[in-house]
């Protein structure tokens, strides 16, 4: 394969085609006539069936020596001497007075055949011709004193061999004409077969390089020496002759061909081009367009740069010789093999690369299926698939179109980045794929050879094959025997699926399709004919629309051939039967719904039957089960916040990732920047419209989690009609449509986790609704969003505050037409748009995901309104509350957070507003009472949306270390005493602080510094406690917990600390002293997260650590059961799971599915 490099001509005459408009430009690569070409020794069984004259298809002459009985002998035999203008002998020597040497050729050659009838012969000159086998009117004919015509009778399924056996050295034998005798008449004019010409009839495209036999060794050809319209064979060492490639576009009435040119040669070039000029204009009628592609090469780079060079030569030779016709465009082309060529054509090229206009590469399917590496150029299967049945062939197959529909985006976005515009073509396209052509039977081959010449070491370096003597043959042997056969099963195999009939083409259409989509044009299949090989070694690929010598016998029967079918029906505008996107699978579109009849009411409906929430019970979960029902039942005022929706959280939320997923990065396919400014175009729901040119949106949706995230595979799931790819922590991956199979090995190195990247995406169809489902939750993650182990650490808690969960602190929307939907790409706080690496604010998890958790785990719910937030977003918020969330639990309700200072959006923004507002002058009064006036307002909605308060708490926070915040909120004039709604005061009186130059004693520091801490809380919150009774406030804390901060050393203190046995007994005694001082409700900070040596904010560090290694969890159990309404055996006979699992997953996991067991880190 070697480099091209194109230029379009169009050519525009008077004829206008009607015939055969396509709806899109396929067109078919023509074969070599037979002979050596690309590294395949025998091309003759191609060769019979093009030109009405067949003996153009005889082979080369060669020399025999003969007697005068016509009968050949295979002794050695001097050379002849032929005539370089037509390559007839000049003269024919004698060997002896009896016997001479005469000039052969065979006409179907290698296994194929000449077709059975009645033959016509003329020639020129005088000589005496034999031909075997046939039935003639004249066995061996002797012309030496006139010309004359014979008739041949040729026998069925058999080759011809012709036998110039003397000539006349004045007036040699020339212009031998073999034609079927109905056309003895008119063989002049009719120069192509009829069957021929209807194989190409539906097609608008020839390209000729397989007849010009132009490679990467082609260079050595000569203008002098080219093979002519008068030749002896169209078949030679420089294929066929040029104006017989101008006769077939005079002919098919095309609308494009392809020239191609030998590297190094500009006499060539320039001569090729000149008799291009000359004769394809006068050949074809006035009114009819022709794009004429020329390039350097044939389809793929040499190995060396130079070949721009030849290109620009070319370039200008044709503008100079085609710029007289008015309406010639001419579009400079380059092509390329693979991607990994990108780079350097873009440097040979340099400033000349402003010069191509379009850029041709292999568009195939096959190379690489069952892996991962989209960069396969060689499309050999391994041996693992040799007893797959043809069924099964055919699924991987399909795979392939898939992995080369990416591939093939991929390298037209690269080359996008480097040319502004240009024509994205394919020089040779199709199903490519076979067994390894150098593999063990190849092996097996060079073995044998060693052996029976005892020739060691025995190597070949194409097939690794190595052994130093006999003895190490031996041990391999049966081995190398057994995988050579089947390799050459595979082989078998593999060629019966190309003949497999409707299911190839439906696969070859959807590749049409999909090549299309990715905004590809001219697609030229692979060649339209060549022999069947399933031996390996050179013979190369299957690839062939058609089968020799099995296309002449099925002439009139081409549908029977898949691969021709399809570019037929392709062209015609039939689409593949095969699913495009998931709206053409009912099951991925529309997945089973479950029916129960009765309804659920405070439950799921799966698998038919109600799986009610913790608490309720009967056949339509309506039934409120007495308590204690559930672990929180036992908990009297522990709460907790959850972490941040994220890709970094080790909270494993939900069981589909894509929710944690954060912002879309802009990016594109040649820049190397991680994010880049480009604008995105999203709908509301959060997914891309449309992409710019070269752009990609990438999200992360695992990243750091220290191995706390199971291995295996995942499901992506997704509708609309693009591409989907995949990063990092990737081993394997197997596409299909609107599902694919993602198989993920976690690591902790530098670039670990998932990365998901939307590389296409159709504007009429885009990709939406994408979910990357954990391994074993493919069938329930739509009915139990959320992963079992999560709610397992979640349900000994009484309330859930959702601050994290609503990104409370970084929102930047109030509409509630600007909340995050259930069909948003994303509930992490990062969802929405990343620049340059900055995040900005999300909108956080829907509302109806909240009320579900809440529901799930009947926890009361605590929710924070967006600092932006308007009154017709709090109704419908509170609407929505109302109507969803189940009746016995409670609901607290906050303005934004921490809005006592300016740290967060939700504080700005109130001391913005309040000094607009002309509340004070004073920022910190004006963002106080601002802070109490739209408390009030929200807490009024809500009041009147449930039609009064019994089941609400409506909480004003205020900072912790600073009572007068409190007091300062009293004095506020901006609500009346008496219109005041406000029913809680709520703090985050956390404990722990470190000091690394003072605490130099890690156990003093755990059993006096810490205690003594906590103790020191108590003149704090009965600061608070004193104005909450004040105001008929109930006390509580809005976040609390160890607050340590470490230096930045793996061996700090508050590291220590918190992983310590002893911080049990302190979390214990701290919730116990804020009990004491008159807190009810108190949340804990946060529920899980990885520890630093910075902040160790987590109860758990992960979902999957065990709870029973965590002090924190530890000390919050104890207070929970010291001060609860269930005793222990009470509260450890509650169930954690509405699954049941042997042996109760040994106690080192949890029950997350019928007997599926979720393993804790670690066991």
């Amino acid at each position: 394969m070697c480099p091209f490099n194109i230029m379009i001509l169009t050519i525009a005459f008077s004829f206008f085609i009607s015939t055969f408009v396509k709806a899109f430009p396929i067109g078919v690569n023509l074969s070599p006539l037979g002979g050596n070409y690309n590294g395949i020794q025998n091309w003759e069984p191609t060769s019979p069936f093009v030109f009405i004259n067949i003996y153009k298809h005889c082979t080369s002459l060669y020399p025999r020596a003969t007697s005068n009985g016509g009968s050949t002998f295979p002794s050695y035999v001097p050379s002849i001497s032929l005539n370089t203008t037509n390559g007839y002998p000049i003269s024919l020597p004698r060997t002896s007075s009896s016997n001479f040497v005469g000039a052969l050729c065979d006409i179907g050659a290698g296994g194929n055949f000449v077709k059975n009838g009645t033959y016509s012969v003329f020639w020129s000159g005088r000589g005496k011709l034999g031909f075997d086998p046939v039935s003639a009117t004249i066995q061996t004919y002797n012309a030496m004193t006139s010309s004359a015509t014979i008739v041949l009778h040729i026998p069925p399924n058999r080759g011809l061999n012709v036998r110039i056996l003397q000539t006349n050295v004045t007036d040699p034998l020339h212009n031998i004409v073999i034609v079927p005798q109905q056309f003895a008449h008119n063989y002049t004019t009719q120069i192509f077969q009829p069957e021929f010409l209807q194989v190409l009839k539906p097609f608008n495209h020839i390209r000729f390089t397989g007849w010009q036999k132009i490679s990467c060794n082609s260079n050595s050809k000569t203008w002098a020496t080219r093979t002519k319209s008068i030749s002896q064979t169209q078949h030679g060492s420089d294929g066929v002759a040029i104006e017989h490639m101008v006769d077939l576009i005079r002919v098919t009435n095309v609308s494009s061909v392809w020239f191609s040119f030998p590297m190094g040669t500009p006499n060539y070039t320039a001569s090729m081009l000149s008799l291009l000029g000359n004769i394809l204009p006068r050949a074809i009628a006035t009114n009819r367009v022709v794009k004429v592609y020329i390039e350097i090469g044939a389809s793929d780079i040499c190995g060396d740069g130079d070949h721009h060079l030849d290109s620009i030569f070319l370039f200008d030779k044709a503008a100079s010789i085609f710029t007289p016709f008015s309406n010639i465009k001419i579009i400079n082309t380059a092509s390329i093999a693979n991607i990994a060529y990108v780079p350097y054509l873009v440097t040979w090229f340099g400033k000349a690369l402003n010069r191509l206009q379009a850029i041709g590469v292999p568009g195939q399917f096959g190379r690489s299926v069952g892996g991962w590496d989209l960069y396969n150029s060689y499309g050999q299967w391994s041996i693992a698939y040799a007893n797959y049945t043809v069924p099964q062939i055919q699924v991987e197959l399909r795979r392939s179109v898939l992995m080369a529909e990416q591939m093939l985006n991929t390298m037209r976005n690269k080359f996008l980045s480097s040319l502004a515009s240009f024509e994205f073509v394919s020089h040779y396209s199709g199903a490519h794929f076979a067994a390894n052509n150098y593999g063990y039977r190849a092996a097996l081959y060079t073995v044998n050879n060693c052996v029976k010449q005892h020739t060691y070491p025995c190597s070949w370096a194409n097939t690794h094959t190595y052994f130093r003597n006999r003895s190490e043959v031996n041990a391999s042997y049966s081995m190398l025997v057994q995988n050579a056969s089947l390799e050459q099963k595979l082989d078998d195999l593999l060629i019966s699926v190309q003949h497999s009939g409707d299911p190839l083409k439906q696969i070859y259409l959807d590749f049409l399709r999909r090549w299309e989509a990715i905004g590809g044009g001219l697609l030229v299949s692979s060649l339209l004919v060549r022999p069947v090989c399933n031996t390996g070694g050179g013979c190369q690929m299957n690839d062939q629309v058609f089968d020799a010598p099995v296309f002449m016998k099925n002439i009139a029967v081409v549908s029977a051939y898949p691969k021709y079918q399809a570019l037929v029906d392709y062209a015609a505008g039939i689409r593949s039967t095969l699913p495009y996107t998931s709206a053409d699978i009912p099951s991925l579109i529309h997945p089973k719904e479950y029916v129960c009849v009765q309804g659920c009411v405070w439950g799921t409906c799966f698998n038919n039957s109600c799986v009610c929430f913790a608490g309720y019970n009967g056949v339509d979960c309506s039934q409120l089960l007495s308590k204690p029902s559930k672990e929180n039942d036992c908990n009297a005022d522990i709460g907790v916040v959850p972490n941040g929706i994220n890709d970094w959280s080790s909270e494993w939320s939900f069981v589909n990732l894509h929710l944690s997923g954060r912002a879309w990065i802009s990016q594109d396919f040649i820049a190397s920047a991680w994010s880049l400014p480009t604008p995105q175009n999203l709908s509301q729901a959060g997914y891309p419209r449309a992409l710019l040119p070269t752009q990609k949106l990438g999200t992360m949706m695992m990243r750091d989690l220290r191995g706390h995230m199971r291995s295996g595979t995942f499901i992506c799931l997704y509708d609309g009609d693009g591409i989907i790819t995949f990063g990092m922590d990737i081993v394997a991956v197997v596409l299909g449509v609107g599902r694919i199979e993602v198989k993920v090995a976690p690591s902790t190195g530098l670039n670990n986790g998932v990365f998901l990247s939307i590389e296409r995406t159709n504007p009429l169809d885009p990709i939406r609704n994408i979910r990357f489902i954990m391994p074993g939750f493919e069938n329930t993650y739509r009915h139990f969003p959320f992963h079992p182990m999560f709610l397992d650490t979640m349900r000994i808690y009484k309330t859930i505050r959702f601050m994290g969960w609503q990104n409370t602190n970084g929102v930047t929307y109030g509409s509630w037409n600007d909340r995050t939907i259930l069909e948003k790409n994303t509930r992490g706080f990062s969802g929405s748009v990343e620049v340059n690496g900055v995040s900005g604010g999300g909108n956080g998890v829907s509302i109806e995901y909240m009320i579900l958790l809440a529901n799930t785990l009947g926890a009361n719910a605590w929710f924070n309104m967006p600092h932006l937030a308007t009154d017709e977003f709090v109704r419908n918020f509170a609407i929505l509350v109302n109507e969803t969330l189940r009746p016995d639990v409670k609901i607290y309700i906050e303005y934004s957070n921490e809005v006592w200072g300016t740290l967060f959006n939700g504080g700005i923004y109130a001391q913005q507003q309040g000094l607009k507002m002309g509340i004070s002058t004073d920022p910190g009064t004006a963002r106080f009472c601002f802070y109490m006036l739209r408390s009030n307002q929200i807490f009024s909605i809500w009041k009147d949306v449930f039609g009064g308060s019994s089941r609400l708490e409506f909480v004003l926070s205020s900072q912790a270390v600073n009572p007068d915040v409190t007091s300062q909120y009293m004095k506020c004039t901006s609500v009346p005493v008496g219109k005041r709604l406000a029913t809680t005061l709520a703090i985050a009186p956390y404990f722990g602080s470190y000091n690394q130059y003072v605490d130099k004693n890690f156990n003093v520091f755990m059993n006096k510094t810490l205690p003594s801490q906590i103790k020191s809380l108590i003149t704090q919150v009965a600061g608070h406690k004193r104005f909450a009774k004040l105001n008929n406030l109930t006390l509580s804390a809005y976040e609390s917990g160890e607050g340590l901060q470490g230096s930045g050393r793996d061996t700090d203190f508050a590291l220590l600390a918190v992983r310590d046995v002893r911080m049990t007994q302190l979390y214990s005694s701290y919730y116990n002293m804020l009990r004491s001082n008159g807190m009810t409700a108190m949340m804990t900070f946060i529920s899980t997260g990885l520890y630093s040596n910075t902040q160790t904010w987590g109860v758990l560090e992960a979902t999957d650590q065990d709870p029973s290694t965590s002090p924190k969890y530890a000390g919050i159990l104890n207070y929970t059961q010291s001060h609860g309404t269930c005793s222990s055996s009470q509260f450890k006979s509650l169930a954690k799971s509405p699954f049941t699992c042997s042996q109760s997953c040994s106690f080192s996991g949890v029950c997350v599915g019928p007997d599926q067991c979720e393993c804790y880190y670690g066991s």
